[in-house]
């Protein structure tokens, strides 16, 4: 959902944005701040659980056992 949120952030700058990282990082300074923040969060959520970082990590110790 956050790489969702910063593809919809790009779109306003570029019809047609690229998917690359690279490319994101580039345009980073002209995208709406509030799709930026809600990306950001969304993507920290959402990798930090599949990574198991804490506090995100309370599945991990059950799909081990």
């Amino acid at each position: 959902l956050g790489t969702f949120f910063l593809g919809i952030a790009a779109s306003a700058v570029e019809p047609t944005p690229p998917l690359v990282l690279g490319a994101l990082a580039a345009s980073g300074k002209s995208l709406a701040l509030p799709w930026l923040k809600a990306a950001f969060v969304l993507a920290i959520v959402g990798y930090g659980t599949k990574m198991g970082l804490a506090p995100l990590h309370t599945w991990l110790p059950d799909a081990h056992s």
